[in-house]
């Protein structure tokens, strides 16, 4: 049996963020409306095969809203869905075509120019960021096929353990690197929200962006990639112009792990038709990554080297010339080749660890780890250096707080 939550209001009209909290005579949980997390330092991404998209970081500081819903009899356990509008924050409902633009829906956003995405009102994981030199990233948390939200899962009110199911758009220009928010004379202090960086501008107009379509104003620090700062006051002046959906699948506090067995398809790179993959593509459309026919429809469907007549990156384990050992590369003689890979030999499994822990009354810590394959993108370049398609690992550290 599941209880209805709505954020129920003690004497001073404040949300209970207590986790002993028990329904109450009208049979409603007495627990807070929301959840806000925060992203913190050392959130990383493991893109791809062939190890040249390991170790991608994320913006720390990025932060986006749940809404917490119905509770299980005890109050303790409450499913999230989301993200909704985090009246707590920073406010992360923007234009894809100009990010510094706060909007409701489409019609509020300023239209792309040609050959780039069309507008859209969207709730973002965090400011446009740069993977590289010419590669600026704009993720969106995206709705499903079938509408639905593109965030759900649970939360433990009481240990702060958290698993939800993901649904992203990643938005790429390939043309340059993002504009970043840049102090300008003295930056005050961060206001220890969590872990994210060395210094916030305090929003006070101390800050301005490096260029982009709104180069030389002000800007307020959105999130941080080591001493590099983004904002969502400076969007790329140039727009967008693919994107990929990615079904993150889960990513939880207990983490992932997944094993090299038979269910897995075989790979496609020369050389490596014998062996087993991680994900491969099933056989029709849209394209969508997987690990066993299982993904895609059982019986009905196939997993393998895509839709007939696709053409693009072969597959493979890993992109080492010798063997995978403990996370590195070797060559054929055993002599490391400082390339990250995932395992290739049969049986051996990846790990994506989790864990959770309660800070307080209102405040969590959490690592979250997930797995998931990714079809390829619309940059074949792309695709090859960072071996897609193919296995993502994730690991979010986050800071969860449930306001009052």
């Amino acid at each position: 049996m599941l209880v209805a939550c709505g954020g129920s209001k003690r004497d001073h009209g404040q949300p209970d963020a207590s986790s002993d909290a028990a329904p109450d005579d009208g049979g409603q949980c007495d627990v807070p409306a929301a959840v806000v997390v925060t992203i913190g330092t050392g959130s990383r991404w493991d893109v791809g095969w062939t190890g040249f998209g390991h170790g991608l970081d994320f913006p720390a500081g990025a932060e986006f809203a749940l809404a917490i819903e119905r509770c299980d009899p005890d109050c303790q356990t409450c499913d999230l869905v989301g993200p909704i509008l985090n009246e707590w924050g920073s406010n992360n409902r923007r234009c894809t075509t100009d990010t510094s633009v706060t909007c409701s829906s489409a019609s509020d956003c300023p239209k792309g120019g040609t050959g780039t995405l069309p507008p859209a009102c969207a709730y973002l994981a965090g400011p446009p960021f740069s993977f590289g030199d010419n590669t600026c990233v704009l993720i969106e948390f995206a709705p499903r096929q079938d509408d639905a939200p593109p965030i759900r899962g649970k939360i433990d009110l009481k240990t702060g353990a958290l698993s939800v199911d993901v649904n992203v758009s990643v938005r790429q220009s390939l043309t340059g690197a993002c504009a970043r928010c840049e102090p300008v004379g003295t930056e005050d202090p961060s206001d220890g929200g969590t872990d994210a960086g060395p210094a916030t501008d305090g929003g006070g107009g101390e800050s301005v962006c490096s260029g982009g379509l709104r180069g030389g104003q002000a800007c307020e620090v959105h999130g941080y990639l080591g001493e590099k700062a983004y904002s969502y006051d400076c969007p790329p002046a140039d727009l967008p112009t693919s994107h990929t959906d990615i079904d993150v699948g889960r990513v939880s506090s207990v983490g992932e792990l997944w094993s090299l067995d038979a269910s897995r398809p075989n790979c496609s790179r020369v050389g490596n038709t014998a062996d087993r993959c991680w994900c491969g593509l099933c056989d029709s459309l849209p394209l969508r990554g997987c690990t066993s026919d299982r993904d895609c429809g059982g019986a009905n469907g196939k997993c393998g080297k895509g839709p007939e007549g696709l053409t693009g990156p072969p597959t493979a384990p890993n992109g080492c010339s010798g063997r995978c050992d403990d996370g590195e590369c070797e060559d054929e003689h055993g002599n490391p080749e400082d390339l990250s890979c995932f395992p290739g030999t049969p049986g051996s499994v990846m790990r994506a660890p989790g864990v959770s822990s309660r800070l307080g009354e209102d405040r969590y810590e959490a690592t979250l780890g997930g797995l998931t394959c990714v079809p390829p993108t619309a940059n074949s370049l792309l695709d090859t250096v960072f071996g897609l398609p193919g296995p993502v690992r994730m690991q979010l550290n986050v800071t969860l707080r449930t306001p009052k």
